[in-house]
């Protein structure tokens, strides 16, 4: 499937809105195609770019108001401040407010951290070397940021429940060399512990041997969360095994994997398993990694040679196309585009060719998946690195139930 360009349609309505900076506008211009292998029709429709503060570099999307529909929170690197968008649930988003935080600010994450059923952000901070903290009000502002020590340089940033208190810890991909050779080049991975009340405190520090670029959560050997650590410059990407109790005494890995940042979790072959996905930068596929329930993985399957793009630095799941398998959107920031792949989920899992769109995008540096016109269908979200923009891509895919043999309802 060829890439397709935008061609800008603007109402009158749409013209006048577009002097307004912080509110999106529909622009005509959609991303179809078809899977040669199942009647299956993929849409999306571009809307015309969110502005943002300079050089905007990570993005969170939650209900921050408690109003049901989904907002946005934009890390920007450029003038060290975190961007909130409220949700108008129509697939546009109107500019509410902003919050200094840490000294460039690589990766953000939303979680409710002290409890109160309110929603909370952090962000990983590189140069400053530390999280900042913002607790939510629930009305979609938030209160001032506190700061707590990471390692050296953080740059991903993840949350999740390590021990049987129930409170949301956070894990820091540190990607500073702290290591003299003959160990180096090595960084670290931060774990800080919840308090209970949306203050931390430092907890373990994990060395694993090389310069972390990611690092995501998920269940690898049974219910308890685990820690999976990505290394672009290591071509490896490794588990720490969690105890339930808050402790990662088991390392499985590393296990090779050329040239890969991004990494997301989830059974892409239906056996019950967690499984990684990880797009390569420079080889423009996708390494799919299948879990043995263990923590180790199956020998990697490649899939998409060729056709994800160049340099994918970010990448989200959803259920695109309403089969209730997991499909993979791809974020490259070297061409300026992004590719939505549709799981197999036969044999050994894997994708069908990429869907690829190019249109209005500039060096597409995070992507995030959420239903923001509530239609109960997943649209997805670009982070536009040097457009200092966002875009949305609203679903208009038809249903796979919906669909008969000759690809129409």
């Amino acid at each position: 499937m060829q890439a397709m360009k935008c061609r800008k349609q603007v109402s009158g309505d749409q013209a006048r809105s577009a002097s307004v900076p912080w509110r999106a506008s529909v622009l005509g211009c959609a991303l179809a195609g078809a899977s040669a292998s199942v009647s299956a029709q993929i849409a999306f429709q571009a809307q015309l770019a969110i502005a943002t503060g300079p050089a905007p570099i990570a993005i969170a999307v939650a209900d921050f108001n408690g109003d049901g529909k989904l907002d946005l929170a934009v890390a920007m690197k450029g003038n060290d401040r975190v961007y909130l968008y409220s949700g108008n649930g129509d697939g546009t988003f109107s500019f509410a407010v902003s919050y200094p935080v840490g000294s460039q600010p690589m990766a953000i994450v939303a979680a409710d951290f002290n409890h109160d059923g309110k929603l909370d952000l952090a962000t990983a901070n590189a140069v400053s070397g530390n999280v900042s903290i913002l607790l939510g009000n629930g009305n979609g502002t938030f209160q001032t940021a506190v700061a707590y020590a990471a390692g050296d340089t953080p740059v991903s940033i993840a949350a999740d429940t390590f021990n049987p208190d129930g409170y949301v810890d956070l894990v820091v991909a540190n990607g500073g060399n702290v290591c003299a050779p003959p160990l180096a080049p090595c960084g670290t991975v931060s774990l800080l512990r919840n308090n209970g009340d949306g203050t931390f405190h430092t907890g373990t520090t994990l060395y694993p041997q090389f310069l972390p670029s990611r690092v995501t959560t998920g269940s690898f050997h049974g219910s308890d969360s685990d820690i999976v650590v990505t290394s672009y410059g290591s071509n490896a990407f490794l588990t720490y095994l969690g105890d339930g109790g808050g402790a990662f005494p088991t390392v499985r890995g590393p296990f090779a994997t050329s040239g890969a940042y991004a990494v997301v979790v989830a059974d892409f072959n239906g056996d019950g398993k967690s499984d990684l996905a990880l797009p390569r930068f420079n080889l423009g596929d996708v390494s799919l990694q299948l879990g043995n329930g263990d923590g180790t993985f199956l020998a990697a399957g490649i899939f998409s040679e060729g056709a994800v793009g160049g340099g994918a630095g970010s990448a989200a799941i959803g259920d695109f196309d309403g089969d209730g398998f997991p499909d993979l959107a791809v974020a490259n920031v070297n061409d300026g585009s992004i590719a939505v792949l549709r799981d197999r989920t036969v044999g050994n899992g894997g994708f069908w060719g990429a869907l690829t769109f190019t249109g209005g995008l500039s060096q597409p540096i995070a992507i995030a998946v959420g239903d923001f016109n509530r239609d109960g269908k997943p649209d997805f979200i670009v982070v536009n690195n040097a457009g200092d923009n966002l875009t949305v891509f609203l679903n208009t895919s038809i249903p796979v139930d919906r669909i008969f043999a000759n690809g129409f309802e």
